[in-house]
């Protein structure tokens, strides 16, 4: 509503001239005519200043348009958050009123409740950008060493194959967040011996899809010698056994226990399994055989090491691009332990027929050898392969990788931590992303506790080529782990994301854990 000012005067003197024409003689008095213009002056000689009585200047005029309240429209208010990609926002418009409280509407293309994109930025505003995210994926029945649990990525996520309950082995199936999306539980072998310590696995992508390969040991207590049997188990994308397609026995063999290991050709149509055997002399022979996906036998049971005096076993295999096999024994000479290892690196081809020379390296005496095929960009299938190891020296322990094993590429220091007393020990996990090689590992440590639980506690760590270590520990506290906690799967999950699995343990039992991270660019 609008309003006149300082008009009560002049609308006295209008109706006073109104009753001056209707009753006054006419004769206009004490005026006279400026000559120079014809305007009238009052005899007061005084020209009317436009006051009121009590000297007020009288607008004569209306209001400029002014509403009552008097206070103009502030806008848009600035956003509660502020960090990050918010940094700058107002408050949007829904309906004609602003948000009361921003949303995504506000922050932008940019923001996310909770962050899950790799880019560098800040997207929940929290001041801290790509952070790590860990969950528990789920408890676990049994405690796991590291040969009890692997890992594969499939189409839509991870497959999980834990040997944590006698006689089954679950297959998890989680997305690439980390979230459980289903658990198969596949009852092992009828005859197969119980899944304890002697239980080793992996799962591996063939041509025809995901498989399962496991072996275990059977302990005649004494009766006769211990016998091995390994299996393959095909499987679909949801880690559920393939319908119509029998288990396959691998192979089947009198042995101490020992870790059999087990790799695809680069086809994925041929599979090298391999054993430990000691004979009564106790001489040791390592074993490999080459079966396709059908079963059919293309390169009988061959020893491919063999040593009179000292302790053999296989540490790791890896089918290379060209078809061959690359195979990593350790020897540990006789004597008191610790011993420093030879690492025999050997190629063998199809048929399981040495190739080329070998490559020697000496290490400690537990090194956890992994073999990673780097991809073709990486050069030709020999350059292209990466060994990683453990090193114990007397000064440090470290991780250590070495390229272009036979062209004479030398051990690369990684990591390495001051080896003194209560140092911790590095059990370690590795794969390969489009950023090039990747590794984690948990540095553990033995803590004095008066319980009967035992008592461990770690930090996880993570290391890109071409950059520094990161610890990615969950929480600002260790965490709690198991004698037995001595692995880390290590899967990319796309999108410069890295998802590691591993055991965490406490007084009231085991869960699966998995911290995701962001790879640097």
């Amino acid at each position: 509503m609008t309003t006149r000012v300082g008009g009560n005067r002049r609308l006295a003197w209008m109706v006073g001239a109104l009753l001056c024409l209707a009753g006054c003689s006419g004769e206009k008095k004490g005026s006279e005519v400026d000559a120079g213009t014809g305007t009238e002056i009052e005899d007061s000689g005084t020209p009317d200043s436009g006051t009121d009585d009590a000297g007020t200047p009288d607008a004569g005029a209306w209001d400029a348009g002014v509403e009552d309240a008097g206070v103009p429209d502030a806008g848009p208010a600035p956003c509660e958050k502020t960090r990050g990609v918010c940094g700058g926002a107002q408050r949007a418009m829904v309906n004609g009123v602003y948000e009361s409280v921003c949303t995504a509407l506000s922050y932008g293309p940019g923001y996310e409740e909770v962050e899950t994109r790799c880019d560098d930025l800040d997207n929940d505003c929290d001041g801290v950008a790509d952070p790590s995210v860990t969950r528990t994926v789920t408890r676990l029945n049994g405690e796991l060493h590291g040969g009890m649990a692997s890992s594969l990525a499939v189409a839509d996520g991870i497959l999980i194959a834990v040997f944590d309950t006698p006689h089954v082995v679950r297959v998890l199936h989680v997305d690439r967040q980390g979230q459980l999306l289903g658990v198969a539980e596949i009852p092992l072998a009828a005859d197969d011996p119980n899944t304890g310590d002697s239980v080793t696995s992996a799962l591996m992508r063939t041509s025809q899809g995901p498989v399962l390969y496991y072996a275990g040991y059977k302990d005649s207590g004494g009766m006769g010698p211990e016998t091995a049997r390994a299996y393959l188990r095909p499987l679909t994308e949801a880690g559920l056994p393939r319908p119509q397609e029998d288990e396959q026995v691998v192979f089947d063999s009198p042995t101490p226990r020992g870790a059999s290991r087990a790799a695809l050709s680069a086809d994925g149509n041929t599979l090298l399994a391999t054993w430990r055997d000691i004979t009564p002399a106790r001489v040791n022979n390592l074993y490999g055989i080459v079966r396709d996906l059908h079963g059919q036998r293309i390169a009988a049971p061959t020893v491919l090491f063999h040593s009179e005096t000292s302790s053999l076993r296989m540490e790791a295999v890896l089918g290379l691009r060209n078809g061959e096999f690359l195979i990593v024994a350790a020897e540990t000479p006789p004597g008191p332990l610790p011993q420093p290892v030879t690492l025999h690196v050997r190629r063998f081809d199809a048929q399981l027929a040495p190739s080329g020379p070998e490559r020697t390296l000496v290490t400690s005496d537990e090194p956890l050898v992994k073999l990673l095929d780097l991809g073709g960009s990486r050069g030709d299938p020999l350059d292209s392969v990466a060994l990683v190891m453990r090193e114990t020296s007397a000064a440090y322990r470290k991780m250590e990788v070495v390229n272009h094993l036979f062209t004479g590429g030398q051990p690369e220091v990684w990591e390495a931590l001051r080896n003194e007393p209560g140092a911790p020990v590095l059990w370690p996990g590795a794969s390969v992303s489009a950023q090039g090689l990747q590794l984690a590992w948990l540095a553990k440590q033995e803590v004095p506790s008066s319980g009967s639980f035992p008592r461990f506690q770690g930090w996880l760590w993570t290391q890109s080529e071409g950059y520094a270590a990161v610890q990615q520990t969950p929480t600002a506290e260790p965490i709690a782990l198991h004698l037995y906690a001595q692995w880390v799967l290590l899967e990319d999950v796309g999108a410069r994301r890295l998802a590691a699995f591993y055991m965490r343990s406490d007084e009231q039992g085991h869960t699966l854990e998995v911290t995701r991270t962001c790879l640097l660019p």
